[in-house]
Formats: structure tokens, C-alpha cells, sequence
């Protein structure tokens, strides 16, 4: 028997609503033959439970058990087991939700969330721990609990296993199966039971065919005639059971052609191009674009995306499409699309977190998030609040950020009812008036005000993906989930959320508030570090971060208005240093909306210094074959590079 975790003591009840948790298929496709419900005493259970497996996304229940009150049902390894009607086949890299329906005192107590240390290789393969995490809903089956988001961790109540055990059982992996006349096609079922299993293939409405008793069906060469329904018994010792039918259709051979090419494009600078391509023919069809006729490495889809277009990006784009057919193969290309960047150094849209969908309502105070920045500057343009629905907010939110220890509310907006503020990422979004620059390495906090009630759900407690613009390559320990039950009227104003920062909160967040950087309205600009001391002769770097309405256009100066010409760009590079470059510098970023220049940095050039011995080598008594480290102290200007 093979389980995706091992069992856990626990004995939780006073919980109703659906636990479990979310985690990502190995890299080799593998059965699940049973469902289960945890018996804390092994006694029976005193309730019935349903057990299910959703998409990742758990928009669909994909297979599902009751398992009975009492001690009816199998019980192994602390759960009571219930054999699915058909084998459900998860495919490798894909991400599953396991849930169960729990109760209140209703007598069957559970594991809460915990880490398992025992986590299946059979299921989970080598995938890391960031593709696991423990969710939980109030909603009643047959919902998806999506709430939640602990890393590597699961609500203990249900369980999946592969067991063979049983009268046969075999179900198909697909329904309906495309193939080409002259190429070669797969059916395939999977099947369970006590072994061994014996299967055979058929032709509807039933013709055997001999020698076809694996769970895999080849055809080669496919043929017109080779169309139709096929299916598969199963057979053990305690009885057999037939598939469901599986569709063939076999078309005429192929050769590819274009349906649709590539079209023109622009785009601003920094910001996504996506170009499309679609053919016909028979599959598999392969994909190669090109930029000015040369092949691209690694674009063998049918869409190519540069992530952020550069001005050199500029060019015309198409793709070669082929596949093999009437026993040749056959090459078409596409036509062009051509690729314009027009000039800008405002980042798209950056969002502090991801959407993490959400049914909370049910609290009073603020909630949000402790979190360091990077070692960078960052800049923070709007603040949001979770809109469950994406059709409007039922009543208005208060969204801030606090200095660190929330003794300093920095920047607030109210987020106000209905549709008026700004939709994106699944949240409505309001400028912050000033813009808020965040200093690096310094900790803030980000709150939002929730009633219970109002209408206006959230995503509870959940481990998420942080964007590195704003906390760079920092650690989980750096940021937690925060909360208050302070209320957020205007005559208590502020309450930050104080409550829950620790190591037990690590890398969570409350989903009710988010900041961002969105490209929209006047410029901003702040440039990093604050502070460069060189040597002359060598390089000095500075950065900046801009944000607005695209395009915007940026110019380097040296203070207090010297216009450096040529320095256009995000980063200011002064290569082959002298001692008259010490000073100030600033950026200044322009739009359509306005003018805006950064604080300024400073640059300290230090004439080249001769080497100084400042600490000499020490003379040691050592024992034979005993180990010797000489070392010295000095300075003076390093050498280039």
C-alpha cells in the first residue's frame, strides 16, 4: 500500500467546513485506488465523511467517496479507506486539491495542519516543499478548500493511497483519442485490485482482440478502418469489471499549413510581447520561430513571449511550422509580425503578492503582513483590497503601511464600495498621494481593515510568492502574517496589525491588502544605493527604479544641474573615474503627467593609495606534520577589475 503521507496523532474537532490540502503530481503518472478518513481511536467513525480530489485550481471534483459511519469501511495505517469506483490516473506536474468534509463535534477528531516528514516519493516525486501546502474552507461539500496556504504542510482528515486490493477495477484514461491515418496512436486504462489483474481489449460492441492484454492498446499505421469504440475487462479472482469506451477517430493524413500568422505589435519598453501562430495537419505539429530569419533558441511553442522587450528586440517575427505526413515531412513558415519598442524605463505592473482566491468574513480589526525590502529602494505607487468577485467591493476599506513597529502610519488610501477604483491581480486599487518610496533592508508593515460580515471576503492565512522588487532575495523568517482586533474607525485611526509576527507566521500573509507599483499617472524615480565611495580610476554604478504612466523618459544630472548628455538610461555608469567626479547626482523622470527628479546620491572618488603593509607575517612553533596558516594585513588601492 502506498499513502501520500503517513498518519499523524490528532484529534481536532471543532472544525466544520472541508480540510485538506494542495500538492503537486511527481514527474511519473500514478494511480489512486482509494480515498480515506482519519479514525482517531480505529474504532469506527461517528459520522460519515465525504473525501474528494480536485484540480488545483478546484473548480473540478475530479473523484470523490463517502466513507460510511462505523467500522465498515477498510481501515489501515489510522484511516478509514473507500475504493473509488474507477482508478483516477494523476498526471506527473500537476497540482491536485485532497479535501474532507469535517464537523464540529460530531466525534471524529483529525490532525491539524502539520508538516509531514514522511511525504510519498510515489505521489510527490522529488518536488520541493513550496509545491505543498495545508488549505481549509467553511464552505460545505462538494467545495474546494482553498483558503489557507501553509507550505509543505495538510490538514491530517483525508488521505489518498494506491492499494491493491479488491475485485478488479479499471477505469480509461481518456475518453476520445485523435489520430492520423499512416501514423501510430495509444489507448490506455488504468486498473487495481488484489493481483493479479488480468485485462483484456475489445471493439464495440464486442469483438476480442487477441493478445491485447496489457493497459496499453498501439496501434501502428492507422487505417480508416481502425476507427470505432474500444474498451477493456479487468478480472481478478474476486470478480471483473468493464471500462467505459474509448473513441477513435482517425483522420486523413495531413501535411501542416498556416491558419493564422504572427501581426504586428508595440509595445513599451520593459513590458511583455506576446506574438501567436496557429496551423493544421496532422500531429504532433513542431514550432520554431525566428527574429529576422534566425532562429530563436528554445521558442518551439505555438506563442512567443519576450518577458520584457528591450529597444534591440525590435524586429520581425515568424515561425516554421512542420510535421510529418503521406510518408514526408513538410515544412511551412508563417508570415511576419513585426515588433516595434517604444522607449521607456517605467517598470509594467508589480504586484507585492500573488492573488490567492478567498471566503473569509467572518473578523473585525486589520490584517496584513510584516515584511523587510530588499537591499534595494522600492517604491510603492497604490494600495489595494481584495475583491472576492471582481464585480465591486460591498462597502469601503481602509489599506495602509506602517513603519516597522506600526508606531508610524506612512501612506493610506481608502479603497472605497463598488466598482470605481482600479481592477487588477483580483484586487481594487487606489494611488497612495504622495507615491511611498521604501527604504532598503528596512521593515514595514502592510494592514487592511476588515468588519465581519460586510460582504467583502478575503483570503485567510496562506504562504505565498513575494516579488523580489520588493524584498529581494530575502528569507521567509523576514516577513509573517499580522493581525489586529483593534478597530479601524476614523476616531481609533490607526491600528496597525501587530499581532501574530514570529516564526510561527513565517512567509504568510493576510490577502484583505497588497501594494504595488502599477504603471499609472505621474512619474516617480529613486535611485541605489544612496552612497558610492571608488577609487579613482576605476567604476561606479547607480540605479533607477521609475514608475508611471508609460513612456517615461529619464536624464542623469550632476547636482546642482549640470545635464549629463547621453545618460538616458536606468542605470548611470562613470567608467575610468577621476577626483572631479565626486559629488551628487540625481534622475530626473518626465511623462505625460508630469516631471519628477530623484533625492540625490553620492559619489566619493579616493585617490589611488600605494600598498601599506599594516600587519606583517608572525613568527610560529609548530609539531611536525602539523597544519601552518601565514597571513598578512594590507592596503592600498586594489587592482582593476
Amino acid at each position: 500500500m502506498e499513502m501520500l503521507y503517513g498518519p499523524q496523532v490528532g484529534t481536532r474537532n471543532n472544525f466544520s467546513g472541508m480540510v485538506g490540502g494542495e500538492f503537486m503530481a511527481g514527474s511519473t503518472n500514478i494511480a489512486v485506488t482509494h480515498l480515506g478518513f482519519y479514525d482517531q481511536d480505529e474504532d469506527g467513525l461517528a459520522a460519515s465523511h465525504h473525501v474528494g480530489l480536485f484540480t488545483g485550481d478546484g473548480s473540478t471534483l475530479l473523484a470523490s467517496v463517502e466513507v460510511p459511519v462505523g467500522t465498515d469501511a477498510l481501515l489501515t495505517n489510522g484511516y478509514r479507506w473507500v475504493v473509488l469506483d474507477v482508478p483516477l490516473l494523476l498526471i506527473g506536474g500537476s497540482n491536485y486539491v485532497l479535501a474532507a468534509e469535517v464537523g464540529a463535534g460530531d466525534g471524529d477528531g483529525w490532525p491539524d495542519q502539520f508538516a509531514p516528514t514522511n511525504w510519498n516519493p510515489v505521489f510527490v516525486g522529488t518536488n520541493g516543499v513550496l509545491t505543498r501546502e495545508a488549505l481549509w474552507s467553511y464552505l460545505p461539500w462538494p467545495t474546494a478548500p482553498l483558503n489557507g496556504g501553509v507550505g509543505n504542510s495538510i490538514y491530517g482528515a483525508p488521505n489518498l493511497a494506491n492499494w491493491q486490493v479488491g475485485s478488479a477495477r479499471v477505469g480509461v484514461v481518456q475518453s476520445s483519442v485523435v489520430g492520423y491515418g499512416s501514423h501510430n496512436s495509444t489507448l490506455a486504462v488504468v486498473a487495481n485490485g488484489e493481483a493479479p489483474v488480468s485485462l483484456q481489449w475489445y471493439q464495440a460492441p464486442g469483438t476480442l482482440l487477441p493478445g491485447e492484454t496489457n493497459s496499453i492498446l498501439v496501434f501502428t499505421n492507422l487505417t480508416a478502418g481502425d476507427a470505432g469504440n474500444y474498451y477493456v475487462i479487468a478480472t481478478n479472482v474476486l470478480g471483473s469489471m468493464q471500462s467505459s469506451n474509448i473513441t477513435l477517430a482517425v483522420l486523413p493524413d495531413q501535411p501542416v499549413s498556416v491558419t493564422a500568422s504572427p501581426t504586428n505589435t508595440s509595445v513599451f519598453e520593459l513590458f511583455s510581447a506576446t506574438f501567436y501562430v496557429s496551423g493544421t495537419g496532422s500531429l504532433p505539429i513542431s514550432y520554431q520561430w525566428q527574429r529576422n530569419g534566425t532562429p530563436i533558441p528554445g521558442a518551439i511553442n505555438a506563442s512567443y513571449v519576450l518577458a520584457a522587450a528591450s529597444l534591440t528586440n525590435a524586429g520581425e517575427f515568424s515561425c516554421v511550422l512542420s510535421n510529418f505526413a503521406n510518408s514526408s515531412p513538410n515544412v511551412v513558415t508563417s508570415g511576419t509580425g513585426t515588433l516595434a519598442v517604444i522607449p521607456n524605463t517605467a517598470l509594467p505592473a508589480q504586484y507585492f503578492h500573488p492573488t490567492q482566491n478567498g471566503i473569509r468574513d467572518d473578523f473585525s480589526g486589520s490584517v496584513g503582513n510584516y515584511f523587510e525590502v530588499g537591499d534595494s529602494d522600492t517604491i510603492v505607487t497604490h494600495l489595494g483590497f481584495y475583491d472576492s468577485g471582481g464585480d465591486g467591493l460591498a462597502v469601503s476599506h481602509h489599506v495602509g503601511i506602517f513603519t516597522g513597529d506600526g508606531s508610524t502610519l506612512l501612506g493610506e488610501v481608502l479603497v472605497p464600495a463598488g466598482t470605481s477604483a482600479y481592477l487588477g491581480n483580483g484586487y481594487r486599487w487606489m494611488p497612495l498621494s504622495p507615491p511611498l518610496a521604501l527604504t532598503n533592508n528596512a521593515y514595514y508593515l502592510l494592514g487592511a481593515e476588515v468588519t465581519s460580515g460586510d460582504g467583502d471576503a478575503w483570503s485567510d492565512e496562506y504562504w505565498t510568492f513575494y516579488n523580489p522588487l520588493f524584498v529581494g532575495t530575502n528569507g521567509a523568517s523576514t516577513r509573517s502574517c499580522t493581525y489586529t482586533v483593534d478597530a479601524w474607525p476614523v476616531d481609533a485611526w490607526p491600528a496597525p496589525p501587530l499581532g501574530g509576527i514570529g516564526a510561527a507566521w513565517a512567509n504568510g500573509t493576510y490577502g484583505a491588502g497588497n501594494l504595488a507599483m502599477l504603471p499609472l499617472g505621474a512619474p516617480m524615480v529613486v535611485v541605489s544605493p544612496s552612497s558610492v565611495t571608488q577609487y579613482q580610476g576605476f567604476q561606479a554604478t547607480f540605479t533607477a527604479l521609475v514608475s508611471g504612466q508609460p513612456p517615461v523618459d529619464i536624464q542623469w544630472y550632476k547636482a546642482p544641474n549640470t545635464r549629463l548628455s547621453g545618460q538616458t538610461n536606468q542605470a548611470l555608469v562613470l567608467s575610468g573615474l577621476s577626483l572631479t567626479d565626486s559629488g551628487n547626482y540625481y534622475a530626473v523622470a518626465t511623462n505625460g503627467a508630469g516631471t519628477q527628479p530623484s533625492d540625490s546620491v553620492s559619489l566619493n572618488v579616493v585617490p589611488p593609495t600605494p600598498p601599506q603593509l599594516i600587519q606583517d607575517l608572525q613568527s610560529q612553533t609548530v609539531y611536525l606534520h602539523q597544519g601552518v596558516q601565514l597571513a598578512v594585513t594590507a592596503s592600498g588601492t586594489p587592482p582593476p577589475g
